[in-house]
């Protein structure tokens, strides 16, 4: 978020755009890039008020948040006359962590929580001017679906990246002419929604070849930010939809380059033109039925503390959380959990628990989960 006036000025409120934002260079003309979807924040601040108004920027023809000049941005963001209003690059903290407070503040009372960034993961093989394949993982604002990311990669930025390869070759090189080519050429984009199962890619020495897009669920560490992908090998609809032991996952753990920014985990890594980040290596791992019905009890709660979080709850979130998890035939929830996995017909049954990935940990882990599911429902009906 960046903000402020100008010095000297006498204002009575402040202007706070929540986005990645970057002036940069492009062309030889100074622009803004702002992410579609970025939030401007009015906070009534120096005057005391302590009001806040949130509006979200569309990414319309008439504004376009992509790569708009400077000055365009410099006008969008004033109001009402206030010319003095002007986009700097910093923001204090404290100032910052009021602004977040009062945007929290007013999704509190209109009982909305900020939505999330979604990330997607992109191999790009072979093409003009690479000699080995590259994987990223991008980072984008919530109303990119896969389908309009790839539309996005199809019709805006790859034919951008092909055209700034060509200009960078002509200045260096005086043989353009397959550079020229490669540029007029659309891009070719497969999408894959599970990586294991990638053909080969298409030979061509001009296409860049977008193959395996897929989107991804995030999470970070102190030490490593790790995005991961997974998908259901067993018990994924049908007859077996409520057979809570034939249900396993694999699951891909994307590892990415992230150069941290001042701090702030994986989001100030991607403070960066492209919302990209490279990834340095992959990992596999395949989930048994125990720990699948443990991470679905996990998430099950996690989803029940989110709503209690609301004051007053809404109850008809609550209602359709318990009754989906507890109502039988609704679907495979903690009654057909706890007597798959902590019933009697395992409990003896070296062999069963073994085909189950039932080891000690899990056993604990599934109970664990069992009672914190128990007791927050109990919260939730008091």
């Amino acid at each position: 978020g960046e903000v402020i006036v100008a010095a000297g000025a006498v204002v009575d409120a402040l202007y706070y755009v929540r986005g990645g934002v970057v002036r940069e260079e492009d062309d030889g003309e100074t622009v803004s890039t702002v992410e579609p979807g970025a939030c401007f924040a009015e906070l009534n601040y120096l005057a005391g008020g302590g009001g806040a108004t949130t509006s979200f920027v569309a990414d319309t023809p008439t504004v376009i948040l992509d790569a708009i000049p400077h000055t365009a941005l410099q006008a969008l963001t004033a109001s009402g006359g206030r010319q003095h209003f002007r986009l700097l690059w910093s923001l204090g903290a404290a100032l910052r962590q009021k602004l977040v407070a009062a945007e929290a503040a007013v999704l509190r009372g209109a009982q909305l929580r900020p939505t999330a960034c979604v990330y997607f993961r992109v191999r790009l093989v072979g093409g003009v001017n690479r000699d080995r394949d590259e994987s990223y993982v991008w980072r984008m604002v919530p109303r990119y679906t896969l389908g309009i990311f790839v539309r996005w990669l199809q019709n805006e930025y790859l034919p951008r990246e092909q055209a700034s390869s060509s200009s960078r070759n002509r200045a260096s090189s005086s043989s353009s002419s397959s550079s020229s080519s490669a540029s007029s050429t659309k891009p070719t984009i497969v999408v894959h929604p599970d990586p294991s199962t990638l053909p080969s890619p298409p030979t061509s020495d001009v296409h860049v070849h977008v193959y395996s897009v897929t989107l991804l669920s995030a999470w970070s560490t102190d030490k490593e930010e790790r995005f991961t992908f997974g998908t259901d090998v067993g018990g994924g609809g049908g007859d077996d939809e409520g057979d809570v032991s034939s249900v396993r996952k694999r699951r891909v753990v994307y590892h990415v380059s992230a150069r941290r920014r001042g701090g702030g985990g994986a989001n100030a890594a991607f403070r960066r033109r492209h919302n990209r980040l490279a990834v340095k290596r992959e990992e596999t791992t395949w989930l048994g039925p125990a720990t699948c019905a443990a991470e679905s009890l996990e998430a099950r709660t996690a989803a029940l503390e989110d709503e209690l979080a609301f004051d007053p709850p809404r109850l008809n979130a609550l209602h359709q959380l318990i009754q989906g998890s507890v109502v039988p035939m609704v679907n495979a929830g903690p009654t057909a959990i706890a007597q798959t996995f902590l019933g009697p017909s395992v409990a003896d049954d070296p062999a069963a628990a073994d085909a189950l990935g039932l080891t000690v940990q899990t056993r604990a882990r599934l109970a664990q989960a069992l009672q914190h599911f128990v007791t927050v429902c109990g919260r939730a009906v008091a």
